[in-house]
């Protein structure tokens, strides 16, 4: 390298020696330089082979390869009859053309397991649902797709895999539950026409097998467990009692007499015992079961139907349930069990087939008198372990990921492409390590998004919201989750914009994007929006899990913001009971959220505890200060108009012409126990001077008030000169 910073120092036109350093620069991976190097050689000699192939590869390995199509387009002109140009341009060209398309078929009434699986490939692939039992609806999806996903093998996959032409590039792949392996279907699919099958647990695939024997050979399978949102569900510490819950249709399947036979025999040892059912009856012959047997036992007062319940989690909270009830006689899954756990609540659990693979053999009862005994043996409940089950073995994130992961495959044998190997290129290709798929390519633009992020309940939805105020400008709220796919979902969200397709965000009950996404009802929906095009600033705003994963981010290239608010008034609102939901509101031993149990913390009150995480992520923001663009809370209600011309500035966006006002909620008679949670800030947050929150080493008795100006002029002040470089005090 020396020596060729030496030619380059004597002959700066060398293009030799240029190509050459950016191949060093490459392979040190200082891409930046690197471009740097080849353009340079490239403006001297456009033609100069070596550094044309070398920047290419250069852009595709940093996931820009797109941008390299007018230097390819212009050396083939020169240069038509070479294969390595040829090439790279080919596969250029074929990133423009190359988006997969996915109908996912399902009769009506069944698709409550897709949701989450229909939005995730949303984020990477075009999919066309067709939840209908109409054939030519169905047909017409089938003829638009490259991959057919037909969820169910009942009388769907029938008429699909007998009666439409699938041509051998038309790829189908099949989940199977439960009810249709035993219902006679499997033997009249012709899995011929279906290239994989999903099974959802390792006992469904067992009996497919023994039902029908082809099915062990071919088509190929795999289990993929289903999965749960986590952070839909509200963690708490729960303790036995007197509330039992059944949550599902009513049917035989679920084996409803037991319920009464438990009731029955749980009500002659203690008259508080109580069974509330969350469901719809799908056999009227149990309504007038429940009817004869109900009123013969005695039990009116013991048992209640709710009908169909749209919101079980809350549900679960309003009826104060302790167990979750599960007689069912062939499940696959159960979903309600899953949730149930997340949210604490003991699962008592009738050993179906399969359930001893899937759940804690301590929640799995063989008999009435079995399960009698677990409920009344009142030091067998244990919420946390429950949680913890679920989170280890039933990530919604891994289901989705291995869907994925299928999905790709699939779209390899639907390009008829191998996967590649590297090209021959002066340079070795380094791994994408984005992971942006060849049809996302020209949608990745790095440096136009934007990550918003801060400590909970600092104001940064109320930021995100302030930054889709501007003109070209885009910012989804706690959307983007996943740190390790954020340059895929950013190009995908990118491609929707272009194409004016629909992308998710937040959304109160008025139908306003959602400034407090703790404040009431508010809702993810799909929405078009105007007047943005490709080249728009794309932010996405999470908090703690952003902060955890701070340094990848960076390394994708991303502007981060950063928003920080007075820790006495963040901690006030983790404890106000709007907030009770958020991991940051339960920190005490016997409430601990899963989030915060590898914490170190020096003492066991609550409010110190808050004080202490508040300090530590405050010391890992002050610490990128360097890297990343800080506001705080107090400036951004205080005066709007300066810190949306700083951000307009930041961004390259212009400033907009209207005036924006906002509240400051910095109101100590808004939270409970204001005084204790000041005391605790003086004593566990000393970064907070920095941010300009020094008021609050006073030392009189009295605490004094200080305006949210006098914290605006502090943080203003520090801004522009000197900052305390020190945190260790």
């Amino acid at each position: 390298e020396k020596s060729f910073l030496e030619i380059i120092e004597k002959d700066p036109e060398n293009k030799e020696a240029l190509n050459n350093l950016g191949v060093i620069s490459f392979q040190q991976q200082n891409f930046e330089r690197a471009i740097d190097y080849f353009t340079k050689a490239l403006e001297i000699d456009p033609f100069h082979k070596d550094a044309i192939l070398n920047y290419s590869a250069l852009l595709k390995s940093t996931n820009r390869f797109y941008d390299s199509a007018p230097i390819l387009e212009k050396a083939i002109e020169r240069f038509p009859d070479d294969q390595e140009i040829s090439q790279l341009l080919s596969e250029v060209h074929q990133m423009r053309r190359s988006r997969t398309k996915i109908a996912v078929l399902c009769l009506p009434g069944l698709q409550s397991f897709l949701g989450d699986i229909v939005d995730y490939l949303k984020t990477k692939y075009d999919v066309r649902t067709c939840y209908s039992n109409n054939n030519q609806e169905i047909e017409s999806a089938v003829q638009w797709a490259d991959i057919v996903w037909l969820e169910w093998a009942n009388e769907m996959a029938t008429f699909v895999t007998n009666h439409l032409r699938l041509p051998s590039k038309k790829h189908v792949v099949c989940r199977i539950h439960s009810y249709e392996v035993l219902s006679g279907y499997l033997p009249k699919i012709n899995w011929s026409k279906v290239s994989r099958i999903i099974y959802v647990a390792d006992h469904i695939r067992r009996i497919a097998h023994e039902v029908h024997l082809p099915l062990v050979n071919q088509p190929p399978s795999l289990v993929i467990k289903n999965g749960i949102a986590l952070d839909r569900f509200k963690f708490n510490i729960r303790e036995p009692g007197f509330n039992l819950a059944v949550v599902g249709f009513i049917n035989h399947k679920k084996n409803p007499s037991m319920w009464i036979d438990i009731l029955s025999r749980l009500v002659k040892t203690d008259p508080r015992y109580r069974l509330k059912v969350a469901g719809e009856l799908q056999d009227p012959r149990y309504g007038y079961y429940f009817q004869n047997i109900i009123a013969r036992l005695g039990l009116k007062d013991h048992i209640q139907f709710f009908g169909y319940v749209k919101d079980i989690p809350d549900w679960f909270e309003t009826e104060q349930i302790n167990y979750l009830l599960s007689t069912s006689i062939f499940e696959a899954f159960g979903y309600n069990i899953a949730e149930a756990m997340a949210m604490g609540i003991k699962p008592l659990i009738h050993s179906f087939p399969g359930a001893e693979e899937l759940w804690p053999h301590d929640c799995l009862f063989n008999s009435i008198d079995e399960v009698i005994e677990m409920i009344h043996k009142k030091d067998n409940y244990n919420s946390l372990e429950y949680y913890e089950f679920v989170e280890q073995r039933y990530s919604l994130q891994s289901q989705l990921e291995k869907t994925e992961r299928i999905i790709e495959e699939t779209v390899e044998g639907v390009s008829g492409a191998a996967p590649s190997k590297g090209s021959r290129c002066r340079i070795p290709i380094q791994e994408q390590c984005a992971g942006v798929p060849t049809a996302l390519v020209e949608y990745h633009r790095p440096e136009k998004n934007v990550i918003v992020t801060g400590i909970p309940r600092s104001g940064t939805s109320l930021f995100s919201v302030l930054l889709n105020t501007f003109e070209n400008a885009v910012c989804l709220n706690e959307i983007l989750y996943d740190v390790t796919s954020l340059p895929r979902d950013f190009a995908e969200i990118r491609r929707r914009l272009t194409v004016g397709e629909a992308i998710p965000n937040r959304y109160d009950s008025s139908g306003n994007l959602a400034t407090d996404t703790q404040g009431g009802a508010v809702n993810v929906e799909n929405t078009v929006v105007k007047e943005v095009d490709g080249h728009a600033v794309i932010g996405s705003k999470v908090n703690i899990p952003y902060l955890n994963q701070i340094q990848k981010i960076l390394n994708y290239g991303y502007k981060v913001i950063a928003i920080v608010r007075d820790p006495v008034y963040t901690i006030g609102s983790w404890n106000s009971e709007k907030a009770n939901i958020i991991p940051e509101a339960h920190m005490t031993d016997d409430d601990m959220h899963p989030r915060w149990r590898g914490f170190s913390f020096k003492v066991s009150d609550k409010i110190e505890r808050q004080a202490q995480l508040w300090n530590l992520y405050a010391q890992l923001i002050w610490s990128l200060r360097e890297k990343i663009k800080i506001y705080n809370y107090e400036l951004l209600t205080t005066d709007p108009e300066w810190v949306i011309t700083d951000i307009c500035e930041y961004l390259h966006l212009r400033t907009p012409k209207e005036k924006i006002s906002l509240k400051n909620m910095n109101v100590d008679s808004r939270y409970p126990d204001i005084e204790g949670i000041k005391e605790a800030v003086k004593k566990y947050c000393p970064t907070k001077d920095v941010f300009g929150y020094a008021y609050l080493d006073y030392q009189e008795t009295a605490l004094p008030r200080v305006s949210a100006q006098t914290v605006v002029d502090k943080f203003r002040g520090m801004k522009k000169y000197n900052v305390p470089q020190n945190l260790d005090r």
